[in-house]
């Protein structure tokens, strides 16, 4: 009987990207990471995370949109190997 559950290569590939992400995330500056976990895993908007970090909206815009481009690098290397 086949499992709905993702198969050993799978999980040790999803580990591997969780691993990769982790690094990725803990290699940004402060400021970046915290706007792109605020934006990203707790759903705040830019004007509040911009109140919370004392920015313009339109910086934390730019904050996230510059650590979502240096995670994606980061794990675009993960892709190549």
């Amino acid at each position: 009987m086949p499992s709905d559950g993702p198969t050993p290569e799978e999980q040790i590939a999803l580990a591997e990207t969780v691993t990769r992400l982790r690094a990725a995330m803990s290699s940004l500056p402060p400021h970046k990471r915290t706007a792109l976990v605020l934006f990203k895993v707790e759903g705040y908007s830019y004007k509040e995370i911009g109140a919370r970090l004392s920015v313009s909206p339109r910086t934390v815009e730019r904050y996230v949109a510059d650590a979502i481009a240096h995670c994606h690098k980061e794990l675009r290397h993960l892709r190549e190997e």
